[in-house]
């Protein structure tokens, strides 16, 4: 579950500067591909935050729903790529 917030989360940050809308698009994206619903993503200058989810059934308990977030950047804001 965190590995698909993780991965959307560096696709958005990796556009963040550039394309800022295209970047939750990709994150959106590439939730999709890896099996979970991108929730929320937000570009905050050079980083990505993004929440994600996915629902379950689990036997004898019902559905639930579980969630992810991530947060991806330069190791430093203003730090060259």
């Amino acid at each position: 579950m965190n590995d698909a917030a993780d991965l959307s989360a560096l696709a958005a940050a990796r556009l963040a500067i550039a394309d800022p809308e295209g970047a939750c698009a990709r994150a959106a994206a590439l939730a999709v591909d890896n099996g979970v619903n991108l929730v929320k993503c937000e570009i905050n200058d050079e980083v990505a935050d993004v929440w994600t989810s996915l629902s379950i059934t689990v036997p004898l308990v019902g559905a639930r729903e579980l969630t992810g977030r991530a947060r991806a950047g330069p190791a430093q804001p203003g730090s060259p790529r």
